[in-house]
């Protein structure tokens, strides 16, 4: 488990980035709803990597229950796009693929709602990071299939996958690994995965919220090029 910083759960949103059917746009909607009742809005802070498609979904609610909201948009679309005046709008300038680790590192769970291969990227990157993940089931999307890896990608266990049938159970689980991570102190989330990229030394930037503080972990954006 990671170090909490200033009190606040960084939960990452992986969601699709287009138009989605409004029986999932129902489920992740209600997923944020439960989870402000589970576990309140003060302490926890969600990562949406863009304002469009099911992420918008996901952000306009969380906006209209209390949530702070960091977004992290690729480069290619940053500026493309009027952000909601109350959230962070965090420019990395890094593309779709490198802003998701990004976003996932500076996370300590991450939630699956239902998308694509962006969406089932930042599922495999949770897990090589260590980050505990939830993936809503039945979506009828291609992240369905990562049912077929859970509850682990590999022989190494470095997280467990979960995959939850109800946007209610879902949120209730999420407020339980947020739970466990308060009461629980580790090692810095600086030091940990450092060996998946030699030679490198990822920059940490840390926002101020009312409630406290979150850290991002950003990576250089030469790091990729290596």
């Amino acid at each position: 488990m990671q170090e909490v910083v200033g009190g606040l759960i960084n939960i990452a949103i992986a969601a699709h980035g287009e138009e989605t059917d409004p029986g999932v746009v129902e489920k992740a909607e209600a997923f944020v709803e439960h989870l402000a009742r589970e576990c309140g809005v003060e302490d926890v802070v969600l990562l949406v990597g863009g304002y469009w498609g099911l992420m918008k979904n996901v952000v306009d609610r969380a906006l209209s229950v209390g949530f702070k909201v960091i977004l992290f948009p690729p480069v290619e679309v940053e500026n493309r796009f009027a952000f909601p005046s109350n959230t962070i709008v965090l420019r990395t300038g890094l593309s779709y693929r490198n802003r998701s680790v990004v976003m996932v590192r500076s996370s300590d769970i991450l939630v699956a709602l239902g998308g694509a291969s962006g969406t089932i990227q930042e599922v495999i990157t949770a897990y090589t990071e260590a980050k505990p993940t939830l993936v809503l089931k039945s979506t009828g999307m291609p992240t369905d299939r990562l049912a077929r890896l859970a509850p682990y990608i590999d022989d190494r266990r470095l997280a467990r996958v979960e995959l939850v049938e109800s946007p209610v159970e879902l949120a209730k689980r999420a407020c339980h690994l947020a739970k466990s991570l308060e009461s629980t102190q580790g090692p810095s989330p600086a030091s940990r995965g450092s060996h998946e990229i030699p030679h490198r030394k990822a920059e940490e930037r840390v926002i101020g919220l009312d409630a406290g503080e979150v850290k991002l972990l950003l990576m250089p954006q030469d790091s990729t090029r290596s």
